[in-house]
């Protein structure tokens, strides 16, 4: 898809929605007022019609007080006239409320009903019946009865013509003639009720509109419609649920959704008496049809303005964008091909003249940054030598050419010798100006033809240890034997014994060389790579600072370990390891007081594997780590079973590897281990050679002082064989010391090895450390060391290593014989 397609992708569609959403928006809210409008058209036409309600019955209440307190009326009704008088008098009052009748023709029946409810007098228009003549027992006569202090007003039912009316009860309350002066006290002689045609609502029924469908109708209590715009409809009832929902509401505003004559409405309703209720209604469809033609109105403004837009955004995106860059498109495909200086006629002043301008800048720079990346493709950075891919080109030319003119060449692969050390102590600065000067002084030592190479690593994790890399490879391209590469590898070496200045410190550095040979030693530039490597390790396991030659032996000593590797890796996952455990006994009751635990591994295909085979090659691989923990997991288990078998303690010694020691979490696995046995931790004892100790003698110190706030015991292994430092012997926190067997083995009466045995269990005793000598293998060794006031001894004269259950059994016969 071209790039002007995929721009108007983006852009209209980020012109369009905001359209859309300003069209839908409009649209709801619209909509929102319309309903808004209706209902609150509904309550504004009811509460009109309870204020004309209002106003009608106050209008009642004053006629009918007005028509009570005419002379004639009063005189008509006051008790103290005789029949004959009332029967004169009273043509008189119907004529008069005659005519009150005329002038308000909504007052279609008017009577004076005596205090028991019996009807004297009734005026009446039309032709309106007159079926109750004794109101003594209706609800209304009843009701004026108990407020005799008011004019009584309702709305009901005319029993006379069966119509909707209101009435309007004044008492005709009058002070008794017969009664003294003092007496204030009215007397109630009957009542003047007004019957009122509600016209004003029928009107209202007939001819309020809402909307265009609209309208309102009154029911009584019970929600018989009583007015309504449909002749129709008066006399029905509205649904019982419909009309609780509308009864019901409280709030002015809220409307109801019910059915009416098989149509959905909306629905208002207003409580203008406890009998008399207005109903306001909207039908549905009208406000459907509503959304209807406001949907497509707004459809269609909407689609007009994103046609607009569009072709708005289409035509400014090809002028101002689209065209400028096709041009600098161009220009990129032909830098491509090599044409840097293409031109470029693109002179906005915007950020694409901007870019523009910068294509033609690196038009002019390519040429010059070209040079520089091969430069530093093909170079370290920090010597200036050339990198392993620049040295494996030449490796395989070089041996293209040894291969036609059938003669050798040479490679040497350097390592140098404890350069973390100097990293780690002086810092990374100081050991980068150390390869430098390194670099220089190798340089000397080669011949024109020689290639000298600083490699870098190939993968992300070793480039960041290539900073501070210490390998170094030379190729000799032309040899006449392995004696050429020997002369070289030995200058090197020589080179090497005057010290670097570094920041005003003299820092000697020795390396281990590997030395492979071409066609001997590798066909192509990998094999005599892996060669030269395998040659180097090699040398490093010899004692450092020397050279090694490749031999096919070392390839099946790297392939040998490699296999052992493989099959450690799953050696704890196969349960293919087992402790061995070889008695401690004190030399002085001869009792079983403790053992060692040595870790044995029957692999199935290598069978029985020496842990002096695997334990090296689990360190080098970090395999040892895992294997420790196991290690120090079983042992406590098994010490903790023993510890609850038999009444005699017996103290477990763990092998504690270099590697681990020198870790972070091995005080952590010891614990975890404790709490998951319950092994008394005073019963767990840990053998430190003293080269793991000393490798950071004031981390070693807190983390022995660690072990010992646990509770543990710690003892100093192989005693005399490492660098020795009687310094920090002094403040390590050691329990015991074990002599190594080298010493035993060689010691005899009156010999200076004996000597040697002698002043350590002397210097120990002085520390207030117990002393343990392995390797004891016959009496006399075991006699010169009681002699000597050793404390412990272990070797074959006491037990060989061997499994637990036989120790067990052992140590089963040892406790029969003491009984």
């Amino acid at each position: 898809m071209r790039l002007q397609n995929k721009i108007l992708l983006l852009l209209i569609p980020l012109a369009i929605l905001p359209i859309l959403a300003l069209g839908w928006s409009s649209y709801v809210k619209t909509m929102e007022d319309e309903h808004k409008q209706s209902r609150q058209q509904m309550s504004s036409l009811l509460e009109q019609i309870r204020v004309n309600t209002v106003s009608q019955m106050r209008t009642a209440r004053a006629n009918a007080s007005l028509f009570a307190n005419s002379e004639l009326v009063e005189r008509f009704a006051h008790g103290g006239m005789s029949a004959e008088l009332k029967d004169e008098l009273a043509p008189a009052i119907l004529e008069m409320l005659f005519n009150y009748q005329l002038s308000y023709p909504e007052y279609y029946e008017i009577r004076i009903v005596s205090p028991e409810g019996k009807e004297k007098l009734r005026s009446a228009l039309g032709d309106v019946g007159n079926v109750t003549t004794d109101e003594s027992m209706t609800p209304y006569f009843r009701e004026t009865r108990n407020h005799p202090g008011i004019i009584y007003t309702t709305f009901f039912r005319n029993p006379d013509n069966n119509q909707p009316a209101l009435l309007a009860s004044k008492p005709l309350q009058y002070r008794d003639s017969t009664s003294s002066l003092q007496d204030t006290q009215k007397k109630i002689f009957g009542y003047l009720m007004l019957t009122v045609k509600l016209s004003f609502l029928e009107k209202l029924a007939r001819n309020e509109k809402i909307g265009d469908y609209g309208h309102v109708f009154f029911t009584d209590a019970s929600g018989t419609i009583l007015f309504h715009h449909s002749e129709s409809e008066v006399g029905t009832q509205l649904p019982p649920d419909l009309f609780q929902k509308l009864i019901s509401e409280v709030s002015p505003d809220s409307t109801v959704t019910g059915k009416y004559n098989s149509k959905t409405a909306y629905f208002q309703g207003k409580k203008l008496h406890d009998w008399l209720y207005a109903i306001a209604f909207y039908p549905e469809h009208e406000l459907i049809s509503k959304h209807s033609n406001l949907g497509w109105s707004v459809a269609l403004f909407t689609f007009i303005a994103i046609l607009f837009i569009s072709m708005f955004i289409f035509s400014a995106l090809r002028m101002l964008l689209i065209r400028p860059i096709q041009q600098l498109r161009h220009a990129a495909s032909e830098m491509g091909r090599g044409n840097v200086l293409v031109p470029i006629d693109v002179k906005s002043n915007d950020e694409i003249g901007d870019l523009a301008t910068s294509f033609r800048q690196m038009g002019k720079n390519l040429h010059h940054y070209h040079e520089q990346v091969r430069y530093i493709a093909y170079h370290d950075s920090l010597t200036g030598l050339p990198n392993r891919k620049m040295f494996k080109d030449y490796l395989t030319r070089s041996a293209a050419e040894a291969r036609r003119n059938l003669h050798e060449l040479a490679i040497l692969f350097l390592d140098l010798d404890n350069f973390k050390r100097i990293n780690d102590t002086l810092g990374h600065q100081a050991g980068d100006k150390l390869l430098k000067a390194l670099a220089d002084r190798l340089s000397n030592c080669l011949r024109e033809t020689d290639v000298l190479s600083h490699p870098a690593r190939d993968n992300p994790g070793e480039l960041m240890a290539r900073l501070a890399g210490d390998e170094f490879i030379i190729l000799l391209p032309k040899t006449r034997g392995p004696d050429d590469a020997q002369k070289v590898a030995r200058r090197v070496l020589n080179s090497l014994t005057e010290p670097f200045i570094i920041d005003k410190q003299e820092l000697y550095i020795s390396t281990s060389i590997g030395i492979a040979m071409y066609p001997t030693d590798g066909k192509d530039s990998n094999e005599l790579l892996k060669s030269a490597d395998i040659a180097m390790y090699s040398a490093k396991k010899l004692g450092r600072n020397n050279y090694q030659y490749y031999s096919e032996e070392m390839n099946k000593e790297a392939v040998r370990k490699l296999k052992i590797e493989n099959r450690l890796r799953r050696a704890v996952e196969n349960r293919e390891l087992e402790l061995y455990f070889q008695p401690q006994m004190n030399i002085s009751t001869g009792q079983i007081i403790g053992v060692e635990s040595l870790l044995r591994w029957r692999d199935a295909k290598l069978g029985q594997v020496s842990p002096e085979v695997f334990i090296p090659i689990a360190e080098e691989y970090g395999l040892i780590v895992p294997i420790s923990k196991w290690v120090i997991h079983e042992a406590c288990r098994q010490a903790r079973e023993w510890q609850d078998t038999y009444d005699d303690p017996i103290t477990m010694s763990i092998n504690i590897s270099a590697v681990h020691f020198n870790g972070n979490d091995l005080e952590n696995v010891i614990a975890k281990s404790l709490r998951d046995t319950g092994l008394d931790p005073q019963y767990l004892e840990l053998e430190l050679t003293e080269t793991s100790i000393l490798q950071d003698p004031e981390l070693a110190i807190n983390t022995l002082t660690g072990f010992k706030r646990m509770g543990l015991r710690v003892s100093l292994d192989d005693f005399g064989t490492g660098y020795s430092s009687l310094s920090y012997l002094m403040k390590l926190p050691l329990d015991k010391l074990k002599i190594d067997k080298s010493f035993i083995q060689t010691m005899k009466s009156g010999t200076r090895g004996a000597s040697i045995v002698s002043a350590i269990i002397a210097m120990a005793h002085s520390l207030d450390l117990s002393v343990i000598a392995e390797g004891v293998e016959n009496d006399k060794h075991l006699q010169l060391l009681r002699q000597m006031h050793c404390d412990m001894v272990q070797g074959y004269h006491i037990a060989r290593p061997m499994p637990a259950s036989q120790f067990e059994e052992m140590f089963a016969n040892t406790l029969k014989r003491r009984a």
